[in-house]
This record gives structure tokens, sequence and C-alpha cells, in this order.
């Protein structure tokens, strides 16, 4: 469990490091929500986890964080309470997106429900998938 941990707060790391020195839209917005760390970059980062109640998914919530904060980037973190909850992390990716993040990391839920949300949102930023597959 531990290596697991570790190689996904590392991913994670990595992911944002991409996304940061990827992101082409400057426009500094970043709306509210459930966490989110100030930007000196004016980039905001939306990560999705798949829940956010286990402390796997609280210990990549800090990896994040700790990035974001090295990077200067802004991270807007929301998730659904309990992993099962499909809707919900489909509502939170719609959200991010009108909030206006500037690119998306997302843990999904399930390999195949939010393969027309993620491609939708891959016409308007970067989207890169973490933890587990997807159809996307």
């Amino acid at each position: 469990m531990l290596k697991r941990l570790l190689a996904t707060t590392a991913c994670c790391a990595a992911l944002l490091v991409s996304l940061a020195t990827g992101c082409d839209k400057g426009d500094g917005k970043s709306g509210g929500g459930a966490s989110s760390s100030s930007s000196s970059s004016g980039k905001t980062i939306g990560v999705v986890p798949k829940g956010t109640s286990h402390v796997f998914w609280r210990s990549v919530h800090a990896g994040a964080e700790k990035a974001g904060k090295e990077l200067g980037v802004a991270i807007k973190w929301d998730g659904p309470p309990d992993e099962k909850e499909i809707n919900t992390q489909d509502r939170i990716i719609g959200d991010m997106q009108s909030r206006g993040v500037d690119a998306l990391v997302v843990a999904p839920v399930d390999k195949t429900a939010l393969t027309t949300t993620l491609e939708n949102a891959k016409k308007k930023m970067p989207v890169v998938v973490f933890d587990s597959g997807s159809d996307f």
C-alpha cells in the first residue's frame, strides 16, 4: 500500500509539472470549491479523485497541494466522498470546467462512465487520467 501511495503521489506531482508547463490558458480563473491553493502563475489545475474520505486520497491531496505550491500553480481539489459516486464525480468535472480551470487531473471511478465527459473536457483543456484506466 505504501509503495502504491508513494508512486501515485509522485505520479500526481509529475502530472502537475507537465500540465503546469503545458497550459496555454492564462486567465487566472480559479473559482471556489472543496480546496484551492494559491497560485503565482495564474494557472489552476483541477484534481478530481475517486473519493475524498480514504487515507489514500487524502495523501494524494497533500501531494497535489505540495506540488502546486512548489510550481506556483493553484490546485482545485474536489471529489465525491465515496468511490462509487459516478454521477457526483461527473458533476464535479463539469463544475471545474465552468469555473475555468486550466487543466484536469482525474482518477475515474469507472473505466467507461466518464468517457464522454472527459472527451468533452479534453476539447477545452489538457486532461490527464491517473490511478485507473479510462476508455476516453
